[in-house]
């Protein structure tokens, strides 16, 4: 079984010791292969980086953390992408190499090596304003880091700041083109979710969620978290064997909800390698 699991851990100030003691405990139960993490401030506190954090509260030994350039909107302090993972992260990419604008869409993609195969993890954060940012760069990260360089196992994951039917989902889903380009890619929540005959879950949780609740927002929760695969291997050979959510309940032991949204976590069944490329 490989485990994959993306979380936007909300780089805000708003009770950020407790809450990052609470996260990185929900992320060190999940004994995940990888783990996505986004908004992750560039210290843990004051001349404390981050990494050295998570290596010390997480027991992922390898850490990656990629910190954004320049100042952006929304920001209290710097930040960026971070992977964590039971295996070295290698071939590491970043969608702001050479000065190249992001448009406040962000992505890295690194490889690890898993049982003989190649697996590509890109974690992504869309721009959470404009929709023509998010069209733009799903295209430019899926062409230009991942289809350009294509693993055994290729996965998409983090905060698409997208649900319904959305250009980036369609796109993914092999439904629509993005300037005359296709794609497709497997949501494996969805696919987990359907064979039960039931929806994926949120994971911006307007209702539930304590960080939404006073706000009393009336638009619907959305699933703006996802995981996504595209394999060299067809679905009845890397098949989900669970998707859920975490940091929904306070399961830790500090009793809270980490972020303002809710992670997400997928396992997949994958058999020993033969025939591969």
């Amino acid at each position: 079984m490989f485990r994959i699991a993306t979380y936007n851990v909300w780089s805000s100030s708003t009770n950020w010791a407790r809450r990052l003691a609470g996260m990185a405990e929900e992320v060190a139960r999940l004994d995940a292969d990888v783990v996505a993490l986004q908004e992750v401030p560039v210290e843990a506190g004051p001349a404390l980086p981050i990494m050295e954090y998570l290596r010390a509260h997480t027991s992922y030994p390898h850490v990656l953390h990629l910190a954004y350039p320049g100042p952006a909107d929304k920001r209290e302090w710097p930040e960026g992408l971070a992977l964590l993972g039971k295996h070295p992260l290698t071939d590491v990419r970043v969608n702001w190499e050479d000065g190249r604008p992001t448009d406040n869409s962000w992505a890295a993609r690194a490889v690890i090596s898993w049982q003989s195969r190649t697996v590509g993890i890109a974690n992504l954060h869309l721009d959470w304003r404009h929709a023509a940012s998010r069209e733009r760069h799903i295209l430019n990260v899926v062409r230009d880091m991942v289809e350009a360089r294509p693993c055994d196992l290729d996965v998409l994951c983090g905060d698409f700041n997208d649900d319904g039917d959305a250009l980036v989902l369609r796109f993914l889903a092999g439904r629509a083109e993005i300037a005359g380009e296709r794609t497709c890619w497997r949501d494996l929540a969805e696919e987990w979710h359907a064979l039960r005959g039931e929806p994926a879950p949120v994971t911006l949780d307007f209702r539930e969620n304590p960080r939404w609740q006073p706000k009393g927002i009336t638009a619907p929760s959305k699933r703006f978290d996802r995981v996504y695969l595209h394999s060299t291997e067809s679905a009845s050979v890397v098949h989900v064997r669970r998707a859920g959510i975490f940091g929904k309940v306070p399961a830790n032991s500090l009793g809270i909800v980490p972020s303002d949204h809710y992670g997400l976590y997928v396992d997949l069944g994958i058999p020993p390698a033969t025939g591969l490329r």
